[in-house]
């Protein structure tokens, strides 16, 4: 049977029957209309950016209590992350509207929970692969780029990265808290979120955007070839 787990918490413990098989929606770039003087149609200019999806999870609930319908309202709300049975190597970033339940029985209702998710599907279990001074290969099996989240700890005081022959570069390391995070602290490249920062010893993290150069890093399908200067 069909069941999925909304910011861990599972729709079998919320005492949830998923009516209909579970299908994760796909995504599209989005395009922007063009109309043009004198011309009869219009043109479609393709957006860098995707549409969000939006589907629906058709389940019922048995010994639909008041109590129990407060419990399901108070949990399947807002936004979170979205696993369902079907896509078991994948979660979703979603945002669950307001459930309005229907009662079709004594004590059964059908609850539709309308789901919008956020592009993409992200792995459960994402490839980590590490790497010295030695260019290695990254796959990326998915089906669109994706961002990598980059982690090392800098031997100096310029670190680059070098991902499909394009350099990210960090400079001035050895000003930063008296040079105290070279060989010391862990610096992280996210590139989803566009953000650098190293890990303090209390564990907080200190962004250094100001020490960062160029693109952040991103990996196209298929195979990808990173590396780094040797300072880290």
């Amino acid at each position: 049977m069909s069941y999925f787990i909304f910011n861990d918490v599972s729709s079998k413990d919320l005492g949830i029957i998923v009516t209909e098989p579970l299908i994760r929606p796909t995504w599209g770039k989005e395009f922007l209309e063009i109309e043009t003087a004198g011309s009869l149609m219009k043109f479609m200019q393709e957006k860098s950016n995707y549409k969000n999806a939006d589907f629906v999870i058709k389940t019922a609930v048995p010994d639909a209590t008041p109590q129990k319908i407060r419990s399901i309202y108070s949990i399947l709300n807002g936004s979170g992350k979205l696993w369902l049975s079907e896509s078991p190597e994948e979660y979703l970033n979603v945002i669950i509207q307001p459930l309005v339940p229907e009662t079709k029985a004594f004590k059964l209702a059908e609850i539709p929970i309308y789901v919008t998710a956020l592009p993409f599907a992200y792995a459960v279990m994402p490839t980590v692969v590490e790497f010295s001074s030695e260019t290695v290969e990254v796959p990326n099996n998915g089906t669109i780029f994706s961002y990598p989240e980059i982690s090392f700890i800098p031997t100096d005081d310029e670190v680059i990265v070098t991902v499909n022959g394009a350099d990210f570069i960090l400079k001035g390391l050895a000003s930063i808290d008296g040079g105290g995070i070279i060989g010391n602290r862990t610096v992280v490249i996210d590139s989803e979120v566009h953000i650098t920062y190293f890990i303090g010893y209390t564990g907080a993290k200190w962004a250094i955007n100001d020490h960062t150069f160029n693109d952040y890093p991103r990996l196209h399908t298929g195979l990808n070839y990173i590396s780094h200067n040797g300072n880290a």
